[in-house]
């Protein structure tokens, strides 16, 4: 449990990391803010069927991809949001998403 957990607040520090520090990725989220709302219609999406069904939160397999998927759809959404603020809140915001 702990080891899914620090893989999921690396590549979601990791990604907000790129999203606030590399000027030309800022850009392009800013530019188009679509990538925003594709990550939260993934992530809706995927928190549902982890909510809703038993069965693929069950199965070995099919659960790790959907955890894989809904982390990638959080990291990005937490990305985007971090596109607003500076650099240091960003990270941290990062961090909060999955400590709290």
């Amino acid at each position: 449990v702990y080891l899914i957990l620090t893989v999921q607040l690396a590549v979601t520090f990791a990604v907000v990391a790129v999203f606030t520090f590399v000027h030309p990725v800022k850009l392009f989220v800013i530019t188009y803010p679509a990538i925003y709302w594709a990550s939260y219609a993934v992530f809706f999406v995927v928190y549902c069927i982890l909510i809703c069904c038993k069965e693929p939160r069950r199965r070995f397999p099919l659960n790790l991809v959907l955890l894989g998927v809904f982390t990638i759809a959080l990291s990005f959404m937490a990305g985007s949001v971090s596109r607003w603020t500076s650099p240091p809140v960003g990270v941290f915001s990062a961090l909060q998403l999955f400590c709290s």
